[in-house]
């Protein structure tokens, strides 16, 4: 094996290509990226000296070699206050007609009084219902009915997931109920780089180079050649325009599985490009906004209603879905320390007449929502703003997903080709998951081609 292609430069690309040069110096390593900048779904964007993540991404602390694999860039200790991690409490919060219900739900006195003792009892006989009396599961609809019961998945899940999802959860396959399952562990605290997630892949990035890998940014990959089970080539097209034809042993592909078989020329099935061309992905614009607070004196915000992490608003006649306080996960996403710094999360499709609308008129519909739901109090200055997209921010269990399968299997017949992340995978893994898939598939092709 002497020559590796990653296609994407986001968490699993980055992975997989540290993890090649890492276990041998025989190996030319090139990631080519779309995007100027790296990091994928979990880049950090500087705007006016603030930084943005792309959604809370959370570096949690439940596989020991994944931390460990952290911990080698960003150490959570160590003398460098610039290069490392902080430990934050997992603190999530719904709102919920005027109230900020704790996330998971608590029954006890405070819950009662916001959502009233028959609401708070309803609850409790569902989920005890629940327990004894289970739907056959078919859909997410009947995944989240047997976990919580009726009352509290309508009241406290449905809205959101809907919005989320963009159609009724009856039409998605219970497999999507792993994203957030019991077969992931919850825990109290996670880690999170002092510079946004971005941080740690732009570490990861410097080492890849340092060890005489190449990243090429603004390279969109058009054509992955078929022949005989291999794939003999593939193209690119470089930023200036000039298109690139490279050859490799192995190629490693983050790219959306609707994207490659797109780009795959040869012997491929119609009915697979047309199972590709059927999966479903849910889009999102981020709207950076922020708010001028006086009361913030520290860089940390300690109002009882803002949470460390995430507010999930379930109300049905407000559009926004999600919102991150940056100023909790590190005050030093936050130019000054009298301001609140916000992302604010719009699930959409690409093209549609959200997603059109222009940035100012997005930033007005953000302040009047924050307004509506009493996160924000009228005459706030509003001081900045920046809206950023993100395509295929989810792959969906939906559409064309029951053939995912047959996308896969065709997948492991071309024999140096493999697929890996949340899009090459077509599948929601959490930032743990995404690097232990990328280290799987790397054993896998040292397995497989070292000689």
């Amino acid at each position: 094996m002497k020559k590796v292609i990653v296609i994407g430069a986001g968490p699993a690309g980055l992975t997989a290509a540290y993890e090649i040069l890492n276990r041998t110096d025989s190996c030319q390593v090139l990631v080519l990226e779309e995007k100027n900048q790296i990091g994928g779904l979990a880049k950090t964007v500087d705007f006016q000296d603030y930084r943005m993540d792309l959604g809370g991404h959370r570096f949690l602390m439940v596989n020991e070699k994944v931390l460990d694999w952290w911990n080698q860039f960003l150490p959570s200790r160590g003398v460098n206050y610039i290069k490392r991690m902080f430990q934050r409490k997992q603190k999530l919060k719904l709102y919920y007609k005027g109230n900020y219900v704790s996330h998971p739900i608590l029954f006890d006195r405070r819950f009662r009084n916001q959502v009233g003792s028959f609401c708070t009892l309803k609850c409790i006989c569902g989920l005890i219902k629940s327990k004894i009396k289970k739907r056959k599961e078919h859909t997410l609809e009947d995944y989240y009915m047997n976990r919580f019961g009726q009352t509290i998945y309508q009241t406290f899940l449905q809205d959101y997931m809907e919005k989320c999802w963009g159609e009724s959860l009856r039409n998605l396959s219970c497999e999507q109920g792993t994203m957030h399952g019991e077969n992931r562990v919850q825990t109290e605290y996670f880690l999170y780089p002092k510079l946004g997630a971005g941080q740690m892949w732009q570490e990861v990035a410097e080492k890849i180079k340092k060890r005489g890998g190449i990243i090429e940014l603004g390279a969109m990959v058009d054509s992955l050649v078929l022949d005989n089970n291999m794939l003999k080539k593939i193209s690119y097209i470089k930023s200036n325009g000039k298109r690139v034809f490279e050859e490799a042993d192995v190629v490693i592909s983050t790219m959306p599985l609707s994207s490659l078989f797109a780009n795959m020329t040869g012997s491929v099935p119609i009915s697979l490009r047309m199972i590709a061309n059927g999966l479903k992905y849910r889009d999102c614009v981020i709207m950076g906004l922020c708010i001028k607070w006086p009361e913030l004196s520290n860089g940390a915000v300690s109002i009882e209603n803002f949470p460390e992490c995430m507010i999930y608003v379930q109300d049905p006649k407000i559009k926004l879905a999600r919102i991150q306080v940056y100023n909790n996960w590190s005050p030093y996403l936050v130019k000054k320390k009298n301001e609140l710094w916000m992302g604010l999360e719009f699930f959409c499709k690409e093209g549609d007449n959200f997603w059109n609308l222009s940035e100012d008129e997005c930033a007005k519909i953000a302040v009047s929502e924050l307004k509506k739901i009493g996160f924000i109090e009228s005459g706030r200055e509003v001081v900045c703003y920046h809206r950023e997209y993100v395509p295929k921010a989810y792959p969906a269990y939906a559409g064309s997903y029951e053939k995912k399968g047959e996308l896969l299997s065709f997948v492991d017949g071309i024999k140096n080709l493999y697929t890996i992340g949340r899009n090459g995978s077509h599948y929601c893994y959490k930032m743990d998951e995404t690097v232990l898939n990328a280290m799987q598939a790397v054993d896998k092709i040292f397995a497989e081609h070292q000689k």
